[in-house]
């Protein structure tokens, strides 16, 4: 820390100096070769960037291209983010979309898709490896969703099953994500104890593949990891067909299984539970 009569320059983590009670108060723009800015209600001061040779070479652009799917990605699930991730980004001094694309990046991989004659880089994702929540709070457990009347999802959870000490009044959060509308739904908390989640989603997510997060969060503002709801596709080995026998159609295992069956994407397995961490 400096100190200059009432002009107090604190260096921290991410921000080169913040301001307090200087001589003539917080500045924005440049002061020779610093920055003044404000950021969440503080003034800050930065070194002036120095100029830097751009070449915009192949490979650069589709990295940038790359990274500007990333950054689209977190604002898609602003909301989720700013409560799982709230807490850890005001820690680092970062906003929650900038920590999500940064402890994402073994989740993201290009994917190149041919268009005419050119290249265009296209962002791959990981879902089951994506983070949107962090912290120690005790987790829950999901068993498998269920889809009715094309919108209404039910899921039932346990409580406390790792058996660590939780509070009965822990908001518990669930997150659809629908990748081919990139939008997301929140759905309204409930409490730790109510073991269970009715969400009416909205109707454009009927029959179309989704992703399904859950974290909870504590009274102080803490959240858990991330919980995974997975849908997987079970493995069916091919029989030897025999002509003789009538044909059946397959019984779907759920009612969301029925749905994302007919959409030819993932139908649920058996409930799976990981813990990040």
């Amino acid at each position: 820390m400096l100190r200059y009569d009432k002009w107090i320059i604190t260096f921290k983590f991410g921000v080169m100096a913040t301001l307090s009670d200087g001589y003539m108060g917080g500045f924005s723009g440049k002061l020779g070769t610093a920055v003044g800015y404000q950021w969440k209600g503080k003034w800050c001061l930065r070194a002036l960037p120095k100029l830097v040779r751009n070449p915009r070479t192949e490979a650069q652009q589709n990295h940038r291209m790359l990274f500007k799917q990333e950054v689209q990605l977190a604002g898609h699930m602003r909301r989720a983010l700013n409560i799982g991730l709230g807490l850890e980004a005001d820690n680092c001094q970062m906003t929650a979309p900038n920590l999500f694309v940064k402890l994402n990046q073994q989740a993201f991989s290009p994917e190149v898709e041919a268009d005419g004659d050119a290249s265009v880089p296209k962002l791959a994702v990981d879902w089951e490896r994506l983070i949107i929540s962090m912290g120690p709070v005790a987790p829950v457990a999901f068993g498998v969703p269920t889809l009715t009347a094309g919108t209404t999802l039910d899921i039932d959870f346990e409580s406390n099953p790792l058996h660590q000490r939780a509070d009965r009044y822990d908001s518990v959060y669930l997150y659809v994500y629908c990748p081919e509308l990139e939008r997301g739904y929140l759905a309204a908390p409930v409490y730790r104890m109510t073991r269970h989640i009715a969400v009416v989603l909205p109707e454009s997510f009927a029959g179309r593949a989704l992703v399904l997060y859950a974290f909870v969060q504590d009274e102080q503002g803490r959240c858990s990891q991330t919980i995974y709801i997975y849908p997987e596709a079970p493995e069916n080995p091919e029989a030897p067909e025999d002509p003789e026998a009538p044909e059946s159609p397959e019984v779907p295992e759920s009612p969301m299984a029925q749905i994302l069956q007919n959409d030819n994407t993932i139908i649920p397995a058996e409930p799976r539970y990981w813990r990040r961490e």
